[in-house]
Parts: structure tokens; C-alpha cells; sequence
């Protein structure tokens, strides 16, 4: 195999050392490739999870379960808790319905299939 300084065959601790180094090397290298498909895979199966995950909520959301047909909410209480998130009325007490600056504009009484600010206060 190898040839030493004093004639004898066989590796001597460099060259053992020089192979052990190599090894070293390559099974760090394929642990860390190992290791970043595992996390990238948790990470997608955690992300997917996360996604589905009813009792987290997201700062500013407004999710609504009632629409009508053309995307007005249909309950009062839900219109009201989504007053309170919106950015500009965080920490202030929100509008009575009767106060709100959209959404029931004078158009909306022309059209049979949407609900005049009237209609939608008194309900």
C-alpha cells in the first residue's frame, strides 16, 4: 500500500489522520444537507399547520363567517368588534352604526340586493 521513511508497508498517522480528516469532512457535510431538508420539511409542515390553526388570531385581521351576496356583513355585532381592530379606532370606543362614513352610501338604495344604512341600523 504506502511505502514508509524506514521501508515499511502500511499508512503511517499522517496519512491515517489525512483519512479520518476526509471522513470527517463528508459526513459533516452530508449531516448538514441531512439537516436542512428535515428543518425545511418541519418548517413546511409547520407552516401548514399554523395555517389551519383557528385560535390564532392576526393583528388587524377582520374575518367574517355572514356575507351577502355583494360583501356586506350582515350582523351588527360582528361590524361593530371589526370597528375596534381597524388601525385608526384602536383604543378609542367604536362608532354606533349610524356613524359610520361607508359602506351605505345613497347608491346602495337603488340596487334591490343591497341594504340602506337604515335598513342595516334597525334590523
Amino acid at each position: 500500500m504506502f511505502c514508509s521513511k524506514n521501508g515499511r508497508r502500511g499508512a503511517t498517522s499522517i496519512e491515517y489522520g489525512l483519512i479520518a480528516a476526509l471522513l470527517a469532512v463528508a459526513t459533516i457535510g452530508a449531516v448538514m444537507t441531512l439537516g436542512k431538508q428535515l428543518s425545511r420539511q418541519y418548517m413546511l409542515q409547520a407552516a401548514i399547520i399554523e395555517f389551519y390553526n383557528t385560535s390564532k388570531v392576526g393583528l388587524f385581521t377582520i374575518a367574517f363567517d355572514d356575507f351577502c351576496s355583494d360583501g356586506l356583513m350582515m350582523d351588527e355585532a360582528e361590524f361593530t368588534s371589526a370597528m375596534q381592530w381597524w388601525p385608526g379606532v384602536v383604543g378609542q370606543k367604536p362608532l354606533p352604526p349610524e356613524e359610520y362614513p361607508f359602506m351605505f352610501d345613497e347608491f346602495d338604495k337603488d340596487d334591490d340586493d343591497k341594504v340602506s344604512r337604515d335598513e342595516f341600523v334597525h334590523k
